[in-house]
This record gives structure tokens, sequence and C-alpha cells, in this order.
């Protein structure tokens, strides 16, 4: 279990419609808080959970993801179908090679989303092909 307070929560029911449960609610919207939140505070022990936060893979993507609600919502889609498909494999699958993947992944998605800038901008035709090279 993971600390969150009433901003946290408003966030969480704000984007639950949007993400596909492959967990159960309750897990998903702990995952959620994993990446969505600035700091993380556990209230319940958890081995793995330690493991994952302690993994740098995990601090690079916390990066991206930390008070961004759709990359956060991304990353808890990501890692939650990856972290199904872990459980049913009794732990074959090591947690760092699904760490790598979501690395991977949500670099993959913010360069691509960088390409489309973030300011407030002015009406141009801008070349894609071009700018994203």
């Amino acid at each position: 279990m993971i600390r969150y307070d009433k901003y946290d929560k408003m966030v969480w029911e704000r984007c639950r419609d949007k993400i596909t449960f492959y967990l159960s609610e309750k897990e998903t919207e702990m995952i959620f808080y994993l990446f969505f939140k600035y700091e993380i505070e556990i209230l319940e022990e958890n081995d793995l959970i330690k493991k994952i936060i302690k993994d740098r893979r995990f601090k690079n993507v916390k990066s991206i993801t930390t008070l961004d609600e759709n990359y956060s919502l991304i990353a808890t889609e990501f890692f939650s179908e990856k972290f199904k498909e872990f459980k049913k494999k009794s732990k074959e699958k090591d947690i760092n090679e699904l760490l790598d993947e979501l690395e991977s992944y949500m670099e993959n998605i913010t360069s691509s989303f960088s390409c489309f800038g973030s300011g407030k901008g002015y009406k141009s035709y801008t070349d894609p092909r071009k700018n994203c090279n």
C-alpha cells in the first residue's frame, strides 16, 4: 500500500476510466501512484515494491512520469500488462527485464512526443520528417 492524498486520489479518479485493468483495480491504482507521486511512502512492506523503487531503470521512468497524468497512465498500463504476465510465469521472467522494457518503452514515447513541442505555438506548417530525424 502506498500513501496518497486527496490530490492523488482526484487525479486517479479522473484517469481510471482511461486505463485497461490487467490487475485488480486496487493494484492498478497503487501502480499508478508509484509512477505519478513525487514522493513515494510505502505503508505496507513489500520486497518486490522495494526492489522496483530502488532500481535505476524505475528512477529513469519516474523522472518522466512524476506528476504527469498522461505519462503515468501510459507507464501504469504498460507495467500492469507486463506484470500480469510476470505473475503468471512465476518469476521466470525477472523483474529487471520488465523494468528494461518499461524504460525503453517510455523513452520511445517521450522522444516521439518531443518532436511536436510543448509551447503555445503559432500557426505554421512544420514538416515532421524534417524535424524528427
